[in-house]
């Protein structure tokens, strides 16, 4: 995932979020995929500034899990307000890029998107 697509995707959320369409923001769930070149670690971590800029702070716990041989990486996430999330990145065995499925549920409604 690049950082375009990642901020391409922060806006249409926000604007969504800004428009009232889900209420406010609670949970979120986003399992990606990286090429098998791709680094974990830097695909939840944008990830999760994604999370962090649509719930308005920086997580208060962070937990995370990997697998042997890093195939993948889990990293749950609890914000102060009751927020959560979860992100899980994995590597594809196909070298075509990264996969995307994401979904941001608020207290009125629910947000899919999936790439």
């Amino acid at each position: 995932m690049t950082s375009e697509y990642l901020e391409r995707l922060r806006g249409v959320v926000q604007a969504a979020i800004d428009a009232g369409s889900l209420g406010s923001p609670r949970y979120l769930r986003c399992v990606a995929g990286v090429p098998p070149n791709g680094v974990l670690e830097d695909a939840a971590g944008g990830l999760g500034e994604l999370a962090s800029a649509w719930f308005g702070s920086e997580p208060r716990r962070r937990y995370r899990l990997s697998g042997a041989g890093a195939v993948y990486l889990t990293e749950m996430q609890e914000w102060p307000l009751g927020q959560g999330a979860i992100i899980t990145v994995s590597r594809s065995a196909s070298p075509g890029g990264s996969k995307l499925d994401l979904m941001l549920i608020g207290s009125r409604g629910t947000l899919y998107h999936e790439e």
